[in-house]
């Protein structure tokens, strides 16, 4: 990713054509199409002689991923971290095997009600596990109760 540096009087029409023209390397046609501006509208706003809206501003930071701060103000970085690199650095902080990763991946891609139904999936398996170790627990520890009890008697018959 490339960083621009601006000094502190740069406008945000000279920041519009920097993003555009240096670092999208897109026309004025181009990049007016997909904020549904015309390329004359559009070299009005960077030329200072027409006012950039709050509603392109907003469509620019979206399609574009730029940092909305950015574009007003100057303040870096110029585009939006991209979730991808916010979830690999989870990945990473947390040392996430390959397949942990995938079923990562594959939860958050899935419809919110498939979520649930994943969701409530592990809470009857980690309910279900609970409830097989307390019993194998509670066995255990009659299993001993009885070993003791067993092991008393005999010494009491000697």
């Amino acid at each position: 990713m490339r960083v621009i540096m601006f000094s502190g009087g740069e406008k945000m029409n000279t920041r519009l054509k920097e993003l555009r023209k240096n670092i999208l390397k897109l026309t004025l046609k181009e990049f007016g199409k997909k904020i549904s501006l015309s390329a004359s509208a559009l070299g009005d706003i960077e030329n200072g002689r027409r006012l950039l809206q709050d509603r392109h501003i907003k469509l620019i930071c979206q399609t574009f991923n730029v940092n909305e701060e950015w574009l007003r103000n100057g303040i870096e970085p110029v585009f939006k971290e991209n979730n991808n690199d916010a979830l690999q650095k989870v990945f990473e902080e947390y040392k996430l095997s390959p397949f942990m990763q995938e079923i990562v991946v594959r939860y958050l891609n899935l419809p919110k009600h498939k979520q649930e139904m994943f969701e409530n999936f592990i809470v009857d398996c980690v309910q279900s596990t609970l409830e097989k170790t307390k019993e194998e627990r509670d066995s255990r520890e009659k299993n001993n109760i009885e070993l003791i009890v067993t092991s008393k008697d005999i010494e009491k018959e000697k």
